[in-house]
């Protein structure tokens, strides 16, 4: 099951699509444009296919360590996506 998928340009701009129908686009300093739709919910997903762009997919498979790094999840207090590393209890 992947847990996190994220696509990479060359000028370095990261798109990252965290669920069904939440398209990311980038038209890159190269003048191509590159996208990103589908997230992670494993119903589908799209890419763009350029061939310079770089694709990263984590799966419940990887070590904890890889999973800790890029596994996200919504904060519905502060609005914004928080890695699994940065969670803190209080």
């Amino acid at each position: 099951m992947v847990i996190y998928r994220q696509l990479t340009t060359p000028d370095g701009t990261i798109l990252k699509s965290h669920h069904r129908h939440d398209f990311c686009r980038h038209e890159d300093k190269n003048g191509k444009t590159y996208m990103l739709d589908g997230g992670h919910s494993g119903y589908y997903y799209r890419s763009s296919m350029n061939g310079d762009e770089k694709f990263l997919e984590v799966t419940l498979s990887d070590p904890f360590t890889v999973k800790r790094e890029y596994f996200e999840r919504y904060n519905q207090f502060t609005k914004e996506y928080v890695k699994m590393k940065d969670i803190v209890s209080k």
